[in-house]
């Protein structure tokens, strides 16, 4: 059986990261790991996952020295990351118990490819109050075309609760330099420069939490800005204006 490891990027989330560790640990398929990285939290966080640490010996701690912002905690879980397999939970979110099994089986269709999924669509509590259906495409370039007419728009279809093979990851990496928005850099560097293949799973696997406290609310009037960096630093890799 193939070895997943599961990252959870941690910063202040003393009310949700205990569902988030706890989703991690019922999987019907066990993770070989559960990676979180604390990002500095000054809240409770770091006494809730040592409590967790104690108790299961899948559960692998790290502090971050200071607060570094996600994308460097992305990074750092990747880099740490000893799976043949890595998948993020977000500490506000919560995986469904089938999430590793599924992908895994879905990793068998689509071998070289980054898989995101479907999700339940929540309240702060975590009751079901939707589902996402990412769209579904004729071809692959149809993918691509959607992919940047929604980044132009500061919006994503692929919700960045994705399961990779190690080795593209650890290849392609995310920005340690991204204080937030490094899913959508990620998800632009990888299709447009490197050429990585993304599969959609038409089944939702995890819970995604709406509440006011998330990255995306609380920093929303400065997404367009930090999304034109991102675009300025994909024209350059190109060498071409793409964004």
């Amino acid at each position: 059986m193939e070895g997943v490891s599961l990252v959870i990027p941690v910063y202040n989330e003393e009310k949700f990261v205990a569902k988030a560790i706890e989703s991690c640990l019922d999987q019907t398929v066990k993770p070989k790991e559960i990676i979180v990285i604390d990002d500095g939290s000054t809240d409770k966080t770091p006494d809730i996952v040592k409590d967790f640490m104690y108790r299961y010996d899948k559960i692998v701690y790290i502090r971050n020295s200071k607060n570094m912002g996600i994308g460097y905690s992305r990074w750092r879980g990747v880099k740490d990351a000893s799976g043949d397999y890595i998948a993020f939970c977000s500490a506000d979110d919560a995986l469904c118990p089938n999430f590793i099994e599924v992908m895994l089986e879905y990793s068998k269709k689509y071998p070289d490819s980054i898989l995101y999924s479907d999700y339940y669509m929540c309240d702060e509590n975590l009751k079901v109050i939707g589902t996402f259906k990412a769209p579904e495409f004729r071809s692959y370039e149809d993918f691509v075309i959607r992919v940047i007419s929604e980044a132009k728009r500061h919006t994503m279809f692929v919700c960045y609760n994705i399961f990779s093979p190690s080795h593209i990851l650890k290849k392609y990496n995310f920005d340690p330099e991204k204080r937030f928005g490094e899913d959508l850099e990620h998800l632009l560097r990888c299709v447009l420069v490197h050429k990585v293949k993304f599969a959609h799973v038409p089944v939702p696997l995890f819970y995604y939490r709406t509440h006011p406290m998330t990255t995306t609310s609380r920093r929303i009037k400065d997404i367009p800005a930090n999304n034109l960096k991102t675009f300025e630093k994909i024209n350059r890799l190109l060498g071409r204006k793409v964004l």
